[in-house]
């Protein structure tokens, strides 16, 4: 009996971690999905006027972009030297993993020939989500 409660216990120590970072996964990936909306407007934006937009209503996104788990999606200023930035925020409280609260998600634009490439990454520094926590698209 005492052999099947020590592999009981192995096994939960190595699952409930994995677990939380799965959850902290697709908490971050609902933030990725609500930037979709996002990317696409300022894909649009630049296409049609050559620059990079400003801000949402700039670009003809909707002002507010939440979901349970994400606080914002917002854009911040570019120009033709420094692109369009979206940052997705999550929230700060439950019923967010402690691991991304208050954490933040960018997605710079670069105009390729053509098209416009994504580069996805935790960051500022100060509020980054860990590489750990970032969604497959993101790596």
């Amino acid at each position: 009996l005492m052999i099947v409660v020590a592999i009981i216990g192995i096994l939960a120590a190595i699952a409930i971690p994995q677990y939380n970072s799965y959850v902290a996964r697709t908490q971050v990936a609902e933030g990725l999905q609500l930037a979709g909306a996002v990317k696409t407007a300022v894909a649009e934006y630049y296409q049609t006027n050559s620059t990079w937009p400003g801000d949402n209503a700039t670009a003809g996104a909707a002002a507010s972009y939440v979901g349970k788990y994400t606080a914002s999606v917002s854009i911040t200023e570019g120009d033709d030297t420094n692109p369009s930035v979206i940052t997705v925020t999550m929230l700060g409280a439950a019923p967010t993993s402690t691991a991304i609260q208050d954490g933040t998600l960018t997605l710079t634009a670069a105009a390729g020939t053509g098209s416009i490439t994504w580069t996805c990454d935790g960051a500022p520094a100060a509020t980054a989500i860990e590489d750990s926590y970032l969604p497959a698209a993101c790596k």
